[in-house]
């Protein structure tokens, strides 16, 4: 029932509210994939980046083997400026999925950010190898970010 209040209050704009019935869903079930997918979404639109990390991992506790909740995760950790942790989670999504342009992405971003300008280069030159759609803006991007 909570969680599909959470659902609906989501779907009508009430986010705040929306993640406080989430919780109390995962109060219930606490391990379940799918209120914890959710609540770390809204968490994220809300801009709570500690909580959105929170239920991400939770979520990535109870299924290691989805490329996505990995990808988030990350994605959570670089907005957290969370670089190491961020760097370590990218590396287990793209073990799951290697040909991940945003996890790549995001791999570069954490790597420029702790200094290290050699590897976030040898990241760059794999993610051009996999021949991604707009090569140009990524390149503009990395030149930008690498500076």
């Amino acid at each position: 029932m909570a969680e599909a209040r959470g659902y609906a209050l989501g779907a009508v704009g009430r986010p705040a509210e929306a993640l406080a019935a989430l919780d109390e869903a995962l109060a219930e079930a606490p391990r379940r994939e799918v209120s914890l997918e959710t609540a770390g979404q809204v968490a994220a639109e809300l801009g709570e980046w500690d909580a959105a990390a929170g239920y991400w991992t939770r979520l990535v506790d109870v299924n290691p083997w989805r490329p996505p909740y990995r990808t988030r995760l990350a994605a959570v950790l670089v907005k957290r400026r969370d670089w190491w942790r961020g760097l370590e989670e990218c590396r287990a999504a793209l073990r799951l999925d290697p040909a991940s342009v945003p996890v790549r992405r995001l791999l570069i971003t954490c790597l420029l950010a702790g200094g290290n300008k050699e590897q976030a280069r040898a990241e760059f030159d794999r993610l051009m190898a996999l021949n991604p759609p707009d090569r140009e803006g990524l390149k503009e991007w990395f030149d930008r970010a690498a500076r």
